[in-house]
């Protein structure tokens, strides 16, 4: 059903007011103000956030993508009309905004932030960082920022980590991390927990010596707090997983998005990437490679590891497990006619898990938040890559026609490096215990190919092409929703475009997505049935979220994804922009009646 149509928003976009021109010229210098007056954040904020705020990465600090705003339900949604819009930095936007006492703090690539009016896009000032010539383009994303007290942080392209004053946008204090020449970057920012600043490098996908790690610091200076390693260095167990080799020849184990923290058990879940190069026959070491293509539950007042599983030891395919993990309470209760694999030891019933795609191949699967028990694990799109799921354990076997390739050999995999599931995060309804996952459905022939060590430098382990799958036809996008109790699929929605804008889960039973088509869709979330749709500028790679100010609830979402699948959908226009697009109800739209 499609009510308000891209003419509709391009009419409205040219009939703009001056406070909506102006929002979209980000860096206009000599325009900053304060904001209103803003309440400091508090844990207590975080723990329990209002219904019309959004105060942190996906939300909730559990990772949940979802709102308790019902304003917008399955009736009236199909009413939402265009409000307003902001261009963002174009580079690579992954915008991930956060609302509180109606004041848009909105993250845009290349290390811009703005902060704007929620309800109508007026601006009050923007910080944009310079950067130091010649980084990766890869570091230019900047997936979320954190606010705490007064003060909005950010990790930067640099590998620096950032304070803001909420109100002005100057600069309270700016740590260097790690030096940028060694490919350390910042790309899923920082959290708050635990009162503390937290945040993960990334960069390792480069070959930066020694791997990445996360760091706890503290909010009024960025003094360091506590650092865990994500990759095992010499001499930290008795058994090396990296077969002996230095420090300086480890490489990988980025984290790109932020963790999830539970405040109960006092644990932050991290997901780790894979070693680097991608190939077995290419690194310096043989072993498990830990910590790559792991969970860390991470003390998040000491940085120890309290427990950590690895899903995918010693990859040869980059199948990354660094998604998000989500903290729920479930009923659980595997049905074997849904899930592959189940530990038959692992007690039933009431508990709190993990759970979610945490890497490429698109296995959903779940752990015991405590103790990191497995529980179980299922497949969701195509995949040949994983044979066998240990179900004591949850270590994953690699299919060893592919674990085993060797330099030139060519072999295709399902799916590919893009996945299966991507950064395009996930969303759980607390009210159904429905888990709603973007995914892709592709394939790839992949050859690996001579790699040599360049510090600071990228250099891609193989040559690869995308295939489509199988009798799978022209459908590559694939929205499931799943039941974590029993890891039943609930409904599936493909569509031609690929997803890699996470989804949105509300109260209203409304969930929001949109593929690379820049078609923004909202779905019944009992049924997965399309109830709304509009096409915006260009392709959707961003974080959406939902908000109130006076009373209204506003949706916002942004644009800019030109990544992803390519060769198998050349018909699909990806224009090279970036925006960010809020709707909202008319008054008479909502309840039937006039607020």
């Amino acid at each position: 059903m499609m009510t308000r149509s891209y003419a509709l928003i391009l009419a409205a976009l040219l009939l703009a007011p001056p406070a909506l021109a102006d929002s979209a010229a980000p860096f206009k210098p000599g325009t900053n103000r304060p904001t209103p007056p803003l309440s400091p954040v508090t844990e207590d904020m975080l723990d329990d956030p209002a219904e019309g705020a959004w105060l942190t990465h996906r939300g909730d600090r559990r990772g949940w993508g979802y709102s308790k705003l019902d304003q917008i339900t399955r009736e009236n949604v199909h009413k939402l009309r265009y409000v307003w819009s902001s261009a963002v930095d174009p580079q690579r936007p992954e915008s991930n905004p956060l609302i509180h006492d109606g004041v848009m703090f909105l993250n845009q690539s290349g290390d811009v932030i703005q902060a704007l009016d929620a309800a109508t896009g007026e601006r009050y000032w923007t910080y944009a960082r310079a950067l130091p010539e010649g980084l990766f383009r890869l570091s230019q994303v900047n997936r979320n920022i954190a606010i705490f007290g007064d003060k909005v942080f950010t990790g930067t392209a640099d590998a620096h980590l950032v304070a803001l004053d909420a109100r002005t946008g100057e600069v309270v204090w700016d740590r260097e991390i790690a030096d940028h020449k060694g490919g350390h970057h910042y790309s899923g920012g920082p959290i708050i927990a635990d009162g503390k600043v937290i945040a993960g490098i990334s960069g390792c996908y480069l070959f930066a010596p020694g791997g990445c790690w996360v760091s706890a610091h503290d909010p009024d200076s960025g003094e360091e707090i506590w650092q865990v390693n994500t990759i095992e260095m010499p001499g930290d167990n008795p058994t090396d997983s990296w077969g002996g080799a230095p420090a300086d020849r480890r490489f990988g184990g980025s984290v790109w998005v932020p963790p999830t923290y539970d405040a109960e058990t006092g644990l932050l879940y991290v997901g780790v990437a894979v070693a680097i190069p991608w190939g077995r026959v290419q690194r310096a070491g043989q072993g498990d490679l830990l910590y790559t293509n792991s969970t860390l539950a991470v003390d998040v007042k000491t940085g120890a590891i309290r427990w950590y599983r690895q899903h995918l030891p010693n990859d040869n395919l980059d199948m990354d497990h660094a998604f998000e993990r989500i903290v729920v309470t479930a009923d659980v209760r595997p049905d074997p006619a849904a899930v592959r694999w189940i530990n038959p030891d692992a007690a039933t019933g009431r508990r709190d898990i993990i759970v979610g795609a945490f890497g490429k191949t698109g296995i959903v699967q779940a752990f015991d938040k405590a103790s990191g028990v497995f529980l179980w694990a299922r497949e969701t799109v195509e995949q040949n890559v994983i044979t066998e799921i240990d179900l004591a354990t949850g270590r994953q076997t690699q299919n060893p026609a592919l674990a085993d390739s060797r330099i030139g050999e060519t072999v295709t995999m399902c799916p590919s490096f893009y996945g299966g599931k991507h950064w395009a995060a996930e969303a759980y309804n607390p009210q159904t215990g429905v888990l709603v996952v973007p995914l892709n459905n592709s394939c790839m022939n992949y050859t690996l190919k001579e790699t040599k060590v360049n510090i600071g430098g990228y250099h891609f382990s193989a040559d690869y092409s995308y295939a489509p799958v199988p009798g799978g036809g022209d459908r590559i996008g694939r929205l499931e929703a799943i039941d974590v109790s029993t890891g039943a699929t609930l409904w599936t929605h493909e569509q031609r475009a690929p997803f890699f804008n996470a989804a949105l889960a509300t109260a209203g039973g409304v969930v929001f997505t949109g593929g690379v088509d820049g078609v923004l869709k909202a779905f019944d979330d009992r049924s997965g049935e399309v109830l709304w749709r509009v096409k915006l500028n260009t392709g959707l790679e961003s974080y959406p979220a939902t908000y109130t100010v006076d009373g209204r609830q506003y949706l916002v979402v942004g644009t800019g994804g030109v990544v992803g699948f390519t060769q198998l959908t050349p018909e699909i226009e990806r224009p090279h922009a970036g925006s960010i697009f809020v709707f909202a109800l008319d008054d008479e739209d909502i309840d039937g009646t006039q607020r």
